[in-house]
């Protein structure tokens, strides 16, 4: 896939924003171009986004970048998971220890007028940071199409996901993957403890779908323990392989990296997602994925209390 820069030719007309920020077009800036850089720590932060949540912030930016005429580019270089991305070098004239995460103040009246005030105060043309709000306006395909080719797996990747399809005896938009986010208390903590209450709601949920034996079902979960569970449902299948949550230095096992990308492209290839989530935010692991590879997704959340 060739890569294009996003180049918006003139300041564009949008329809109101979904979330009914005003956004004031007549701001002037100096900022050229805004890249949104992935990577395990930021000068004023050591806690980072899970990769769903900065990509959410890539389509605000990438909005925020069309709304004033801005270039927009994405930068992952400088995480682990640039190994198993195409055309990932580190860009020697970046300062990467000097990004710092846009940090905005709390409950700010209007989110977008506040960060245009931020980066009228910018100097440089390039403005490197890492956000993860949410679009304010309808999502456009070129903006889809352009993130999508910033992510793009390698042959690496792309082998290893190939094998498990054929592994699990899928076929490519032929099954549906199940998505449970069980939470961090596993993947983090290696906590043992199952909530019975919850694992009785997700199959209460669950069950009209396992129950058509002519659909196949791929079972995908930050808790290996919970996808055991699906082993007696003949149409579910399942890998049990360790991931991790790619904002968390101390679970980033290049092991553990490569298994969690695999399964964010093995859902590339399903055609549809039902996400559990027990947190009430939902997965922006899957979320997000569903949005850049247009998949319909189904939500539900189910509290592990």
């Amino acid at each position: 896939m060739n890569f294009k820069m996003y180049l918006p030719s003139s300041k564009l007309k949008f329809i109101k924003p979904v979330n009914s920020h005003k956004i004031d077009q007549e701001i002037i800036i100096n900022v050229k171009k805004i890249v949104n850089v992935y990577q395990l720590q930021y000068k004023n932060s050591n806690t980072i986004y899970g990769f769903g949540d900065f990509l959410r912030g890539c389509f605000y930016l990438i909005q925020i970048c069309g709304i004033n005429g801005l270039d927009f580019d994405i930068d992952v270089s400088n995480h682990p998971i640039s190994k198993y991305m195409n055309n990932q070098k580190l860009n020697p004239t970046i300062n990467y220890n000097e990004i710092e995460m846009y940090m905005p103040p709390e409950n700010p009246i209007n989110f977008y007028n506040t960060f245009i005030n931020l980066l009228k105060n910018e100097t440089s043309e390039v403005y490197y940071t890492c956000l993860n709000s949410f679009p304010i306006l309808k999502i456009k395909q070129s903006e889809i199409d352009f993130i999508k080719s910033r992510i793009e797996p390698n042959l690496t990747i792309k082998t290893d996901v190939d094998l498990v399809i054929k592994n699990l005896n899928l076929i490519s938009n032929e099954f549906t993957v199940i998505h449970i986010r069980f939470g961090d208390m596993f993947l983090l903590h290696n906590s043992q403890y199952i909530n019975e209450k919850f694992v009785n709601e997700i199959f209460k949920y669950l069950k009209p779908l396992l129950d058509n034996v002519n659909s196949k079902y791929l079972i995908l979960s930050d808790n290996y323990k919970l996808k055991i569970l699906f082993s007696k449902f003949k149409n579910g299948v399942f890998n049990i392989n360790p991931i991790t949550h790619l904002g968390v230095h101390s679970t980033l096992k290049d092991e553990h990296i490569k298994n969690t990308l695999i399964d964010f492209y093995l859902m590339c290839h399903s055609n549809k997602i039902y996400s559990i989530s027990s947190y009430g935010h939902g997965s922006g692991f899957s979320k997000w994925c569903s949005v850049i590879y247009n998949i319909p997704y189904t939500s539900k959340i189910i509290l592990n209390t």
